[in-house]
């Protein structure tokens, strides 16, 4: 939040990879470009992950969780955590919740999680992933070129299609 000040307000802080036993099997264009620094993160709503974790202990659940930079992909938030203890864990960044992939990922737990900020936002049923995540990837896409013409040779993003990539 610090960095919407003007100027720009910093503080130390130290961040926590929780990833000991699982694994991330799976994260979409917007993920990839999510996590190239050279594209300062402009682009995060409709970032899909999935981690999978096969040790024995981990209770035999799937949990879905749709939520913001609390929950996202990253190894030191919500999803990072509970991937930790749950066989299989998916995150999508959207403040809304898309029921046709909610039975398509058939999950035992899904969990909605919103800081208090956006509370004011009410989720609507008309959010549909696939669209979502091809429209961030075509504006991906767009500022990925912006960003070569401006340093040529540096930003590269890799492929990935629009879709959403659910696996079962």
């Amino acid at each position: 939040m610090g960095s919407k000040f003007d100027p720009p307000i910093y503080e130390p802080v130290k961040f926590y990879d929780f990833r000991m036993k699982t694994r991330r099997v799976f994260r979409n264009a917007i993920a990839r470009y999510l996590e190239t620094p050279e594209f300062g993160a402009q682009i995060h709503v409709g970032t899909h992950v999935r981690y999978f974790n096969p040790m024995p202990g981990a209770a035999k659940k799937k949990f879905l969780i749709f939520g913001d930079s609390f929950s996202s992909q990253r190894g030191d938030a919500l999803t990072a955590m509970l991937a930790e203890t749950v066989r299989d864990v998916e995150f999508v960044w959207s403040s809304n919740l898309d029921w046709a992939f909610i039975k398509r990922a058939k999950p035992d737990v899904v969990i909605y999680e919103l800081v208090e900020r956006f509370m004011t936002i009410l989720a609507d049923d008309k959010l549909s992933i696939r669209r979502t995540i091809a429209q961030q990837w075509w504006k991906a896409q767009r500022l990925h070129f912006q960003a070569r013409r401006r340093a040529p040779g540096k930003a590269r993003l890799t492929g990935g299609r629009a879709g959403c990539g659910h696996a079962r």
